[in-house]
């Protein structure tokens, strides 16, 4: 039988044990979360005669990321834009998955720069007489950097393009123009942890 000294030795060893294990694994689950506002302009495609593009509107991201690799990171983004067209209004929502690859250099403890690629669903619906509404599939591709100037909190600036492709439902069925690519320049805070 082993001596109760014996016991507290091996109890404390396992103990110490979880929690180094434990904080070693906290150490290395990495995520974050992202909030941006810009400015975006869309490029309306198949547009009839005399149908005039989208302008330039503002564009709102939410993202969060978890650290699958060192520098890759996958998660999920929700936006909003909004386009004017000829006194309507031109709304897209949309939804879906996120990566993020940050690149080994030149990151720093303060500044970071990162390629961002997702793809997702994204609704529309054109405000005004005759209220259409459609969707699409979306790629968003971006380049950011973030500058880190209060531990976990970064201020990011980022350059998107958003391909939309397949196309359908009313607001896309006749000459209005489908949004083809979207060009974006955001700025937003990022908290890293």
């Amino acid at each position: 039988m082993a001596s109760f000294s014996s016991r507290v030795c091996v109890s404390a060893l396992v103990l110490v044990s979880v929690v180094v294990v434990s904080s070693e694994a906290s150490a290395q689950l990495h995520s974050d979360a992202s909030l941006s506002a810009g400015l975006e302009k869309r490029f309306l495609s198949s547009r009839g005669a005399g149908v005039p593009d989208a302008g330039p509107g503002p564009r709102l991201d939410l993202r969060g990321h978890v650290a699958l690799f060192p520098f890759v990171r996958v998660g999920a983004y929700g936006a909003y834009a909004f386009a004017p067209q000829a006194g309507e209004g031109r709304h897209t929502g949309s939804l879906g998955a996120h990566f993020r690859l940050v690149s080994p250099v030149p990151r720093t403890e303060v500044f970071s720069l990162w390629l961002g690629v997702g793809v997702g669903y994204a609704r529309t619906w054109i405000s005004g007489p005759g209220a259409l509404s459609g969707g699409f599939v979306e790629v968003p591709l971006g380049v950011g950097a973030g500058y880190r100037f209060r531990k976990p909190f970064s201020l990011f600036g980022e350059v998107q393009s958003v391909f939309g492709v397949g196309h359908h439902g009313s607001a896309y069925s006749g000459a209005g123009g489908a949004d083809g690519v979207g060009l974006s320049l955001a700025v937003g805070l990022l908290a890293d942890w």
